[in-house]
């Protein structure tokens, strides 16, 4: 009896064996295979959904500058529409007369300007007046003055500003409020473009001689 036992134990231990092999090849081949594909399938899922989302920041982003600079290019071009050209000695005269804030505020001067180029970085196709203007009026009406300047001006900067009482000695409540003022203005201002050679050298041809 033993020594029949022996072999089909032998044969029962190799089916088991075989047995076992075969489900570890399936295990591999019909379960891990697939899972590791569809690990590797997710990752690249994932790493494309990132470039998706970064490639609609950028476009986002993109979208926000266009608006930023369709703004600015508007600002700019409503700065340009207030800004002098030419002469701009003749501009800021009118200008100030014109200007609301100024109703209630005596101009007593306005100084013919200092030209010069402009420093502002980057460089910009403007030349600069400076000026100084001089007047009087009551504190309030000068605070007003003063506020709507550069945003009725927005190409205008006050650079020096001087108070000094418009009645020093004794005088009443109404006429100590007054103010006399005097301010340095830089403002930016658009040059008259100079004549090309071509049209500085046309001259009526001469006659030839014969």
């Amino acid at each position: 009896m033993s020594k029949t036992s022996r072999p089909n134990h032998a044969r029962v231990a190799l089916t088991v064996l075989a047995g076992v092999l075969v489900l570890t090849v399936m295990w591999y081949t019909l379960l891990d295979g697939p899972r590791t594909k569809l690990r590797e399938k997710a990752g690249a899922r994932a790493k494309i959904s990132s470039s998706l989302d970064k490639a609609r920041q950028q476009i986002a982003e993109a979208a926000k500058t266009k608006v930023s600079i369709e703004v600015a290019t508007q600002r700019l071009q409503e700065m340009e529409r207030k800004m002098p050209i030419g002469d701009p000695y003749r501009w800021l005269v009118k200008a100030f007369l014109d200007f609301p804030a100024a109703a209630r505020v005596t101009l007593a001067n306005i100084e013919p300007p200092h030209v010069s180029e402009s420093a502002l970085l980057p460089k910009v196709p403007y030349k600069t007046a400076t000026f100084t203007l001089t007047g009087t009026a009551h504190y309030h009406d000068f605070g007003t003055f003063l506020a709507e300047l550069e945003n009725y001006f927005p190409h205008m900067r006050v650079r020096k500003l001087e108070l000094s009482p418009g009645y020093p000695g004794e005088a009443d409540s109404a006429e100590a409020e007054r103010l006399n003022f005097q301010l340095e203005i830089i403002a930016l201002f658009k040059s008259t473009p100079e004549p090309s050679p071509a049209q500085l050298s046309l001259r009526p041809d001469k006659e030839k001689r014969n």
